[in-house]
């Protein structure tokens, strides 16, 4: 029995290693998450996008052409345009964290419900046919990606502000 008694605690100390490694990991990943989230908080809170939503919601599309119209208007002097190509260009980034689980949906949903789904709400009726018409099957898909996934988590999670 005693001349195993190195292999058993070469195998201890082994296992003890290996917890604290992925005691390590596990912390890095959290530390990690929580950058890219205060950039993401520091970009949405700031006045740059505020500025942008504050525009967006005096803007109403009345039908399909009018909101390709509006999204093939590249007049670099439309505020409009620019203020929802800036929140498009933000919300198709997030959409990317999340589905790469580098952002918790939770914290998505915590933080940015409202204007997150109100966003793509917006665009939503018109997204399909405007991918298919212009042959751009990118068109919005990562905050269309971030909008179910949000709606969704929403849904099974209904009390999520108190978990």
């Amino acid at each position: 029995m005693i001349e195993y008694l190195p292999l058993v605690l070469t195998g201890l100390g082994l296992t003890a290693s290996i917890i604290y490694y992925a005691s390590v990991l596990r912390n890095a990943n959290k530390t990690r998450q929580t950058q890219l989230f205060m950039n993401i908080y520091d970009k949405w809170s700031g006045e740059e996008l505020s500025q942008a939503y504050r525009i967006l919601r005096t803007i109403k599309f009345n039908d399909y052409n009018e909101f390709e119209s509006f999204w093939k208007n590249d007049d670099p002097n439309n505020i409009e345009w620019s203020a929802a190509g800036k929140l498009a260009g933000f919300y198709e980034g997030v959409g990317v964290l999340v589905k790469e689980k580098l952002i918790d949906i939770r914290l998505i949903a915590l933080l940015m419900k409202g204007r997150t789904t109100h966003y793509y709400e917006m665009m939503k009726p018109y997204v399909a046919r405007y991918r298919q018409e212009n042959n751009s099957d990118t068109f919005l898909i990562e905050t269309e990606y971030l909008y179910n996934k949000l709606t969704k988590y929403i849904q099974e999670h209904p009390n999520y502000r108190n978990e």
